[in-house]
C-alpha cells in the first residue's frame, strides 16, 4: 500500500474530506511533534496529513471554519 500517496481521502466524524496539496508547510515538524506529544498517531511523513489533522482536530462544527481555520 502507498502511504504518501495524494490525494489523500480520509473519512471523519461529519464526512470524507479529499486533499491533495503542492507545497510543504514550514512548520510540519512541530505540529506533528505536538500531535504525536498529546496521543495522535501519524503513520505517514507526508505534511499533508498534518492538514488533514489540523481540520480533524478543530472545535469547530462547521467544516469550512475547520478549513478556514486549519
Amino acid at each position: 500500500m502507498l502511504k504518501n500517496v495524494q490525494p489523500f481521502v480520509p473519512g471523519y466524524r461529519f464526512s470524507r474530506v479529499v486533499v491533495a496539496h503542492n507545497g510543504n508547510l514550514v512548520n510540519y515538524q512541530t505540529l506533528r511533534a505536538e500531535f504525536e506529544q498529546n496521543g495522535s498517531i501519524l503513520p505517514t511523513s507526508s505534511d499533508t496529513k498534518v492538514v488533514l489533522h489540523l481540520i480533524v482536530v478543530s472545535q469547530e462544527r462547521s467544516f469550512l471554519i475547520r478549513f478556514i481555520e486549519t
